[in-house]
């Protein structure tokens, strides 16, 4: 029972430091824009569970899911549904 705005993220570029750092400004550009135009709605970034594997189970990359306040949504994209929400 909750609005929710989704970018899909592939983190399929050259560097996954730049990948992230671009998700990262987008999702805080997003959400700013959702906080201001439409409050109920909370902003999530969703990625398949290959590139969260790849760049967030690092020990910093997950300080930065709560340093960020940041919403991420797991999936399998061949199965197409959704493996984790983070945080619920």
């Amino acid at each position: 029972d909750r609005k929710i705005a989704v970018e899909i993220k592939t983190f399929g570029g050259i560097s996954d430091i730049h990948d992230l750092e671009l998700a990262l400004g987008q999702y805080r550009l997003y959400r700013y824009v959702l906080a201001r135009r439409d409050p109920e709605r909370l902003c999530y970034v969703a990625l398949t569970e290959t590139a969260y594997t790849d760049n967030f189970f690092d020990v910093d990359a997950q300080d930065l899911i709560p340093a960020e306040d940041l919403r991420l949504i797991v999936f399998d994209p061949v199965k197409e549904t959704i493996l984790r929400w983070i945080p619920q």
